[in-house]
C-alpha cells in the first residue's frame, strides 16, 4: 500500500485546525490572566467595566467579582450575578 504525501495534506490541515481551536491550546495563560483580573477587582463599578468579569452579590457571602464562566457555575440560591 502506497501512501502519497498529497493525500496526507488535508488530514494534516484538519489536525492543525483542531489543535488551534482547542479551548486549552494557547488560551491557558489568557484564562488565568482574566481570572486574576476579575479576582483583583474589589468594587462593583470596576468589575462591570471589564467585559470578561461579572459582579455577583450574596446575602450570605461577600459580594465579589468573578469571570463569566465562574459566575455561571455559582449556586443560584447564594449568588445573583449582574450580566450587563
Amino acid at each position: 500500500m502506497v501512501i502519497r504525501v498529497s493525500n496526507l495534506i488535508p488530514i494534516f490541515i484538519i489536525f492543525l485546525l483542531l489543535i488551534a481551536t482547542s479551548p486549552s491550546y494557547g488560551l491557558k495563560n489568557n484564562k488565568n490572566q482574566v481570572k486574576e483580573e476579575c479576582e483583583s477587582v474589589v468594587s462593583k463599578s470596576q468589575c462591570v467595566k471589564n467585559i470578561n468579569c461579572r459582579w455577583c452579590q450574596s446575602d450570605v457571602l461577600d459580594d465579589s467579582c468573578f469571570t463569566k464562566s465562574e459566575s455561571l457555575r455559582l449556586p443560584s440560591h447564594l449568588f445573583i450575578c449582574l450580566f450587563l
